[in-house]
């Protein structure tokens, strides 16, 4: 089992910096995740307000403890020209959970990694999950990602929600054509239901060929 690591705790009555870091419920990396070019790589969002000797204390060692969980151990003083992609990517993630958000909000964080970069930081959040064991909400369009980092996969279609459920199971018992035909390559039929046999369903194609498919509840003939 991986040990879950916490942040050092920066208290609510230090500083007006302090209270805004613990108070801040989400810690938000939209689709590209960097550091703002005047922005060096230990800046933390709410670090501008006054600061106390014993909260910029806080601060630093938040940061550093940030920083060896991302493996970018001796960075914060660089700035964003003198980093790598990929480095950027772990900084980017370093300075949303330097704040301990209850929640973390990834919205399409590798869409703009080339293929080589976007494995290698799938491997990096499932890591930093299982350390830091924070609620996370990942939103992608990428099948794969979605289906290797979740526990639990949510299905939207204009919206709504089409299926909620285990990678395993969203992957190998769609709810309807849509889930097959967007979590992955599938072979889709047209057919009729003539009837049950056993805990499957067995369905007459259009082409004439009777297939049984696995099911969770009786279906009616038609």
């Amino acid at each position: 089992a991986v040990p879950r690591t916490r942040l050092p705790q920066l208290g609510h009555a230090h500083t007006a910096c302090g209270a805004i870091a613990r108070g801040r419920g989400v810690g938000d990396l939209g689709g590209h995740l960097g550091v703002p070019r005047r922005l060096g790589a230990a800046h933390v969002p709410g670090s501008r307000f006054a600061l106390t000797l014993r909260a910029l204390q806080v601060v630093a060692c938040r940061v550093a403890a940030a920083l060896d969980l991302v493996r970018l151990p001796g960075v914060a003083d660089r700035y964003p020209k003198q980093l790598s992609g990929g480095q950027q990517q772990r900084i980017a993630l370093a300075r949303a959970i330097a704040i301990e958000p209850s929640v973390l909000l990834l919205d399409e964080p590798l869409s703009n990694l080339d293929l080589k970069l976007r494995m290698e930081m799938r491997v990096e959040l499932k890591q930093l999950h299982a350390r830091i064991g924070v609620t996370t909400v990942f939103v992608t369009h990428d099948q794969g990602e979605g289906l290797s980092l979740s526990d639990r996969v949510v299905v939207m279609n204009g919206g709504r929600i089409a299926q909620i459920g285990a990678p395993q199971e969203i992957y190998e018992t769609p709810a309807n054509r849509f889930v097959a035909a967007f979590i992955g390559e599938a072979t889709l039929f047209d057919g009729v239901v003539e009837g049950m046999a056993g805990d499957a369903v067995k369905v007459r194609t259009d082409g004439g060929l009777t297939i049984l498919a696995r099911t969770e509840k009786a279906v009616s003939p038609g």
